[in-house]
């Protein structure tokens, strides 16, 4: 089979000899002189070998080439490995079996890449890698199960000596908690090795007994007396609240029906044109305004004073409860 239509081939350079491909009909080929002269065989017997078989389904192409337009004999990329693997390396001169071997090897991937992945790399003119900048640290060995044994026994005995059965299951729960908290593990036994003595230390400091500060009866007695107070001025604060909620309610409630009122005046003068009772209620209407301001203004100053006055009370009284600290 022959193409009529002249291809522009790309070039690809493989081991210091140049390779052409082009695609026709959505099929990428490889041109097969430069292939076989690049692996150090005669083109004749091999071209002779192509063209009688079916199997490789070849096709001449003219190629636009430095030369001129050259017809050559291509097959599909997908069909190349198929006819470099039917060379027997072992039957070629020995001066040439190291390039057939390396174009069996290779080749067939430089041309796939180039169509396939956007280039073709040669791997071996690439520099080394480097070094990462920086390496993510293994984790370090968890517990040994001797430790893990030593954890248990230790929890064990600090939650039984409390002699509390009822809260025997919260306190195993909250211990194993805190030690994951602590250490930031999943499981108490991710615990690092090397953390084994201060894990051991922190449960003793779990369970250790709470230091309290001794305190006489009078400044028990004392202390009852200002919370007490403290409590009765907060339950009056509370109380203003609730009665300002409640007054300003009501002012709302009174001006809404005021405001009411005077869209009925406006309806009125509008209809009778009675201007004499217009200006009546008018007059009306602006002393239930200033009752209903004066109401305001007499629950909200009632609020705002008992507040300065509790505000005004408690720097004494931390002052008080500092001064026992």
């Amino acid at each position: 089979m022959t193409q009529n239509t002249t291809v522009v081939p790309a070039s690809i350079s493989f081991h210091e000899n140049t390779l052409l491909t082009a695609e026709i009909n959505g099929t990428e080929y490889a041109a097969m002189k430069p292939i076989v002269e690049g692996m150090g065989l005669a083109w004749q017997p091999q071209q002779a070998k192509i063209r009688a078989s079916k199997r490789f389904d070849d096709i001449v192409i003219p190629l636009q080439t430095s030369g001129g337009i050259q017809e050559m004999v291509c097959i599909p990329i997908k069909k190349l490995n198929g006819w470099l693997f039917s060379v027997n390396s072992d039957k070629v001169k020995a001066e040439i079996r190291e390039k057939v071997i390396c174009y069996q090897e290779e080749c067939f991937v430089v041309l796939y890449d180039y169509w396939h992945k956007g280039a073709a790399v040669n791997e071996r003119a690439l520099p080394p890698p480097r070094e990462p900048a920086f390496r993510f640290a293994l984790p370090e060995p968890g517990l040994t199960p001797e430790q893990q044994r030593a954890v248990q026994v230790l929890i064990g005995e600090k939650v039984y000596a409390t002699d509390n059965k009822a809260m025997y299951p919260h306190m195993f729960r909250t211990t194993y908690r805190s030690i994951k908290d602590k250490f930031l593990v999943a499981k108490y036994d991710q615990v690092p090795q090397a953390r084994f003595e201060e894990l051991m230390d922190y449960i003793d400091t779990l369970f250790a007994p709470v230091s309290r500060v001794a305190v006489s009866h009078e400044e028990f007695d004392a202390f009852v007396s200002e919370f007490r107070i403290r409590n009765k001025v907060m339950n009056e604060y509370l109380d203003d609240i609730w009665a300002t909620g409640d007054g300003i309610l009501s002012v709302a409630k009174r001006l809404g029906k005021l405001d009411g009122e005077l869209t009925g005046i406006a309806a009125k003068a509008a209809r009778a044109r009675a201007y004499e009772g217009l200006i009546a209620d008018i007059e009306d209407a602006r002393k239930e305004t200033q009752s209903i301001l004066g109401s305001l203004l007499n629950t909200t100053s009632l609020f705002f004073v008992k507040h300065s006055k509790l505000n005004q009370g408690r720097p004494e009284a931390h002052a008080r409860l500092a001064g026992r600290a």
